[in-house]
């Protein structure tokens, strides 16, 4: 690998936002405008294109040469095959200069101070490798309908992230000479942010979330998390991958307690088979007896946990009525 030039300032890094694109051509405007917007001023931009089919390249060369007087400098990256989004995000990662990396899809939108403040906290967690923040939802025609992200100051464990995927990648900033010593995102993963945290964590990283907005996540049917069977398969490539590192009963455990009921409910309604979530379930485990326990205790602990809730709105609304 080629010796990379960083660029390390410790009260004004630079920060190298890398726009991931492939037929983006509806919304990468508002993407790049909202890094020109940016109130924090020492900033790359990188935009790497997966082979798009569409005019996504021409829109952002027009673009680029435009306003690259805005950035340090800018980049813009094609490929001659589509690869998917991990091979994509490693080639704007080998691309960058700055000391912190800002992925970002090419629909996706940066909130005006969303560098600045997450520069403001970095003087305050000096010693993080990974800050995540919340993130609003928004839909196809840019109108917010949710947020997303955990509303408390949470420093990430294995274990955490085992039983939940609780960080927005979308929000995430990621120190630069950390994913070039893990080897950027892993290219067998669908899931490559969560595969990503995982990694980093057993390489003791410090993966800090902060209840703070940064972006603008759109949810549209085209989403790439809207595809419940590969996401699903990722997940298992992704326990199996790792469920050795720690006692992988209790990985596995927490991995399932977290998931198997919204699996079952939300992902048949997309077309993920019943016989597909189970038999890969079963290949999470050393036998079949192990896998029948680990089914009774967690479908007993959720029944039992959603009664005690259960009953103790009951409770509520009698105290409350009387």
């Amino acid at each position: 690998m080629e010796e990379r030039n960083i660029n390390i300032r410790k009260s004004n890094p630079l920060v190298s936002i890398i726009v991931i694109t492939y037929n983006s051509a509806k919304y990468v405007l508002e993407t790049l405008e909202s890094a020109k917007s940016q109130t924090y001023q020492n900033i790359e931009l990188i935009v790497s294109d997966d082979c798009s089919t569409d005019n996504t390249v021409e829109i952002c060369k027009k673009w680029i040469d435009e306003n690259k007087k805005r950035f340090v400098r800018t980049e813009l990256i094609t490929s001659e095959k589509n690869n998917g989004i991990a091979p994509n995000c490693n080639r704007g990662l080998y691309a960058a200069k700055g000391e912190w990396v800002k992925f970002i899809a090419g629909d996706d939108v940066l909130l005006a101070d969303g560098i600045y403040n997450f520069v403001r906290i970095l003087n305050e967690c000096s010693n993080a490798d990974i800050i995540g923040g919340k993130a609003y939802i928004i839909n196809h025609n840019s109108e917010i309908i949710d947020t997303i992200g955990e509303d408390k100051i949470i420093k990430l464990t294995l274990l955490q992230l085992f039983k939940k995927n609780i960080l927005v990648a979308s929000s995430c900033f990621i120190r630069c000479d950390l994913l070039v010593k893990l080897s950027g995102f892993d290219e067998n993963s669908y899931i490559e942010d969560w595969e990503l945290w995982l990694r980093a964590l057993k390489r003791n990283a410090a993966i800090i979330h902060i209840p703070i907005f940064f972006t603008r996540y759109r949810k549209t049917d085209n989403s790439v998390s809207q595809n419940a069977e590969k996401m699903f398969l990722s997940e298992i490539y992704i326990i199996k991958k790792y469920k050795y590192e720690l006692e992988y009963k209790q990985i596995v455990f927490n991995y399932l307690y977290g998931n198997f009921f919204t699996t079952i409910i939300a992902r048949t309604r997309n077309g993920l088979k019943y016989r597909t979530i189970f038999s890969n379930y079963y290949k999470l485990f050393d036998n079949f007896i192990i896998f029948l326990y680990f089914m009774y205790k967690i479908i007993i602990l959720k029944l039992f946990k959603t009664l005690l809730i259960k009953l103790n709105k009951l409770i509520i609304r009698n105290n409350y009525e009387n």
